[in-house]
């Protein structure tokens, strides 16, 4: 078993798998916003275009795992939002940020894995038309790197085990290598 499995299985039931319930496909054809867990955590919300966003709201603040194409930025009114404090990246892949440019609020702080700052913040660095083997980027041959379009300042930098403590909730940074080899899972802890 490894590493991130163990320490998962360790945590129990108290907490939540953020990332894992991106691959649950959330839209219904009533609403595009859906409630993952509405008994456990009533006010955590998702969204689902380019990837699925993750809305963890208190009042009419939110923070945002991931941002896709930006379009849940105009729904958030929807579930009374007005205001995001946060965005957290879970990877550089560009269907988790291309969005990042209809944010207008210049206030959204934004963090990532510590791994994958430079893929954010010089994307065109590590565009590369003819990956070889020797590059650290790829796997096999073939480049894993998805950059954003346009860099994406990181504010603060996600080790594996930090913490991130917003309005009353905390969220731990796991790493979880896989999709890309900087990835990071975010466990909410409820109760």
């Amino acid at each position: 078993m490894t590493d991130p499995i163990r320490k998962l299985r360790r945590l129990g039931s108290a907490w939540l798998m953020v990332m894992i319930l991106a691959s649950t496909g959330l839209a219904s054809e009533d609403s595009p916003w859906q409630q993952p867990l509405p008994k456990q955590c009533p006010h955590l919300y998702g969204w689902t275009d380019t990837c699925n966003v993750y809305v963890l709201k208190d009042g009419e603040s939110a923070i945002l795992i991931d941002l896709g194409d930006g379009t849940v930025l105009s729904h958030l009114g929807e579930i009374g939002v007005t205001k995001v404090d946060w965005v957290l990246l879970t990877h550089h892949h560009r269907e988790q940020c291309q969005g990042f440019p209809r944010l207008t609020d210049g206030r959204v702080k934004t963090a990532a894995p510590a791994a994958e700052q430079a893929l954010f913040e010089r994307p065109a660095t590590f565009r590369k038309m003819k990956p070889s083997l020797g590059d650290p980027f790829t796997v096999y041959g073939a480049s894993y790197v998805r950059p954003p379009v346009e860099p994406i300042s990181i504010g603060r930098r996600l080790p594996p085990q930090d913490k991130v403590a917003w309005r009353g909730y905390r969220l731990r940074c796991l790493e979880t290598p896989g999709n890309s080899p900087g990835s990071m899972t975010y466990l909410l802890e409820v109760g």
